[in-house]
């Protein structure tokens, strides 16, 4: 016999990885919101494709970057290039092969990220608000332990 559509729903509704999703979207939203509004009109979410796999010392190479990403050289390379226009991003010759480039941070590139951990501390501190400092500290920890003992390696 088919589950009850209220039971499925509830399902939908509450498993880990929905209630991931939207905290992840919620804290998407909060974001796109307040780093557009200090300037960075030409912000897209898939941008964080690359800038959050991008060490902010040395770069990475496209390949490695969609390694990381785990999709193609191709994808990565086009959101690079992208990101290159609008200034986030150059590309560098590698210092251990000549033939190939590291993609780094672009001056503008370090000023979104210095713009967005001051977007960030705002928005923990709305889920602080809901959470408590220790429940927010807590749900940090328990997301970072899963992450570090099932997920794949961190890269920065």
């Amino acid at each position: 016999m088919d589950p009850a559509p209220n039971a499925l729903g509830e399902f939908r509704r509450s498993h880990i990885g929905r209630a991931l999703a939207r905290a992840r979207w919620t804290f998407e939203e909060a974001f796109d919101t307040r780093i557009r509004a200090l300037g960075y009109d030409d912000f897209r979410q898939s941008d964080v494709e690359v800038i959050a796999r991008l060490p902010v010392d040395g770069g990475a190479r496209v390949s490695e970057l969609a390694e990381r990403a785990a999709v193609t050289k191709q994808a990565i390379g086009k959101t690079v290039k992208s990101l290159e226009a609008r200034g986030y991003v150059e590309r560098q010759p590698d210092p251990d092969d000549g033939r190939a480039q590291r993609v780094i941070l672009s001056e503008r590139g370090l000023e979104l990220l210095s713009d967005a951990r001051e977007v960030i501390a705002a928005i923990e501190a709305e889920w602080a608000e809901v959470l408590g400092a220790a429940g927010l500290t807590r749900l940090r920890r328990a997301l970072l332990t899963v992450s570090d003992a099932l997920g794949s390696e961190d890269y920065l």
